[in-house]
């Protein structure tokens, strides 16, 4: 099982089915102590790390076609790479859906933000797999994290309801089964790469199997994961955010997971991320 890099403790509150029995929505307390918030702030320069790498290399490229076409062109400059405000709050929430499967015993096959360094890059947040009464089945996840916009709202069950909605809308079938084909062919160039350089693709070639299968049956499950500060996040705004909750189209399927995940100290630690890496104003 990978290490969890904040391992924080996710306790069910409380529970309820929705839609007529076609999902289940939970309602999830956890606590993040300044511990965690250190291994979130490295996790957040690992992220800051590979978007840096991702634009050097697009640099590199550009810089050896520049070189083809004119012969001339040998560098250009790099400008620095900063995380914007959107950026450091959906990677936060992107970080804590990872440590809630993880939590869960769940088995990653592709994590978003690892690959890309952003949050606002394409594709499902989180692909893993799970134990279903005995058998393997790929749980599909998307996270948004509720953060300013919700201490100054009338209606706080409302601002957690439309990220709910959010998520949703941007989980229909078209975008999970294009994500899937997108990390299945990724899967199967890296195959490629491995072995021609004789490495080991028994643990990549098993998950791009399984993942073939399950985009060639249709076969996953769906989960929407929405993040906000503990104190925001209470029983009566889970109760009245499951009860108005509009239900998605049938082709989402049955059994979508919907977790309210309030987190004790989210709101000041994701602001102190902020002030720590997003670009300064000039």
């Amino acid at each position: 099982m990978p290490s969890r890099a904040l391992s924080l403790i996710y306790a069910n509150n409380s529970s309820t089915r929705i839609w007529s029995n076609r999902g289940t929505g939970t309602h999830i307390l956890s606590t993040i102590e300044s511990k965690e918030s250190e291994a979130l702030e490295v996790l957040l320069r690992e992220a800051e790390c590979k978007k840096r790498e991702r634009k050097a290399n697009i640099h590199r490229t550009r810089v050896i076609r520049n070189i083809g076409a004119r012969g001339i062109k040998l560098s250009e400059k790099i400008e620095d790479v900063y995380l914007d405000y959107n950026d450091v709050k959906g990677l936060i929430g992107e970080i804590l859906l990872e440590d809630m499967a993880l939590s869960n015993g769940h088995v990653p096959v592709f994590i978003k933000w690892r690959k890309s360094g952003s949050s606002h890059s394409k594709g499902l947040d989180l692909i893993v797999t799970m134990e279903n009464a005995g058998r393997r089945q790929l749980l599909v996840a998307e996270s948004k994290h509720v953060h300013s916009e919700i201490k100054s709202a009338m209606i706080k069950h409302q601002v957690i309801m439309d990220k709910c909605t959010e998520a949703l809308e941007q989980s229909d079938l078209d975008h999970v089964l294009t994500s899937l084909s997108r990390v299945i062919a990724d899967f199967a160039e890296n195959m490629n790469s491995y072995e021609a350089t004789g490495g080991d693709v028994s643990e990549l070639h098993d998950k791009y199997l399984f993942l073939k299968e399950s985009l060639e049956q249709c076969s996953y499950q769906l989960e929407i994961s929405v993040f906000s500060d503990g104190k925001y996040c209470t029983t009566d705004v889970f109760n009245r955010c499951m009860a108005g909750l509009p239900a998605p189209l049938p082709e989402y399927g049955q059994n979508i997971k919907i977790h309210i995940v309030g987190v004790n100290n989210l709101e000041v630690i994701t602001r102190s991320m902020c002030g720590k890496f997003v670009e300064p104003k000039s």
